[in-house]
């Protein structure tokens, strides 16, 4: 458990934010600050989708330096001079919109024709090697992976969440995206699907796979990383579903939904509380009763805590949270 834990706080690093910031007037974030765009979409209560009430509608000034960072307003990752209108608001990054762009597409596409292909080698090695086991060895494959994805999406989803801001090197536009989703859920859902994923093609796109094909991996290892990665640009995705009312997702969505093959609305629902703790897993939540009930990210935060005395966010939220995790009481209710 030590070793595997090291090597995931390791790898937290640059999700963290304890490489030096970058400028923040790069071309992928100039700002952060918030801009907002009129919506007219209905609001979805919670029991319908994984979606907060809306704050009343005045101005604060939020500032996660000061004491409000303990209400519903703090908005991780963003900066400490943040204005932003509270009520049924689209807010998005400054230099980030909801309109899908020719890149994104070409982006989004380009890596899944990739992941595709690869699939399709590692499959064909699979029957050339194993003619009469190929078909469950292929299933058996692909269904672990999606069990392991989930696991993976919870510990990418966990870090984002937790550390770093808009201003950390490389990942710091997923992880102003992911934090300041918790300020405004139901933003997610006016996004089409290329604009939606296309920044989880960047950390799991085509370069990990591809460069393990040059490497000489083929078989079920290729096919396994080859259908994480796709499972995690589309973790995204069975995200946003969980925030939009079933009228607005197709029967075969809701299905899914409704007997646990995907994220479920009610499960994802139990995130969206605060301080947002828990229940970080996104593709299809199989992953989060255990996690939770062992306080597995609970003693990585203690971990983190010990070797970069770095507090999580949701500890900023919850003191209490904090006291519990130092005194080793790690276990989450779900």
């Amino acid at each position: 458990m030590k070793s595997v834990a090291f090597i995931i706080v390791g790898t937290l690093c640059l999700a963290s934010g304890f490489l030096p910031s970058a400028p923040l007037h790069s071309r992928v974030l100039p700002s952060l600050s918030l801009r907002r765009i009129s919506s007219n979409v209905p609001f979805c209560t919670s029991l319908k989708s994984a979606t907060l009430p809306p704050p009343p509608s005045n101005v604060v000034k939020v500032s996660p330096s000061k004491s409000q960072h303990k209400s519903q307003d703090f908005v991780f990752g963003l900066s400490d001079d943040l204005v932003r209108e509270k009520g049924r608001k689209t807010l998005v990054l400054e230099g980030d919109d909801l309109t899908t762009k020719p890149y994104q597409i070409i982006l989004v596409w380009g890596t899944f024709l990739v992941q595709f292909l690869l699939s399709l080698s590692s499959i064909s090695t699979i029957s050339s090697s194993h003619p009469l086991l190929s078909l469950p060895l292929t299933l058996t494959t692909l269904l672990l992976t999606y069990i392991l994805s989930d696991l993976g999406s919870g510990i990418f989803h966990w870090s984002v969440d937790n550390y770093g801001s808009g201003s950390t090197p490389i990942l710091g536009n997923i992880i102003a995206a992911f934090q300041g989703h918790h300020t405004a859920p139901w933003t997610i859902t006016e996004r089409g699907f290329e604009n939606n994923v296309h920044k989880l093609c960047y950390p799991f796109g085509i370069a990990l796979p591809l460069l393990s094909y040059c490497l000489g991996l083929r078989g079920v290892g290729l096919l396994s990383l080859t259908a994480f990665c796709f499972f995690e640009v589309m973790s995204q995705e069975m995200h946003k579903w969980t925030h939009q009312a079933p009228k607005d997702t197709s029967g075969f969505i809701n299905w899914l939904q409704k007997y646990n093959f995907v994220l479920s609305r009610r499960s994802h629902n139990k995130h969206h509380s605060m301080p947002f703790s828990g229940n970080y897993c996104i593709v299809n939540g199989w992953n989060n009763g255990w996690l939770d009930r062992s306080g597995f990210f609970r003693r990585l935060e203690k971990m983190v805590w010990e070797w970069k005395g770095v507090e999580s966010n949701s500890w900023k939220l919850d003191g209490e949270l904090k006291e519990r995790t130092l005194r080793g009481e790690f276990r989450q209710e779900v």
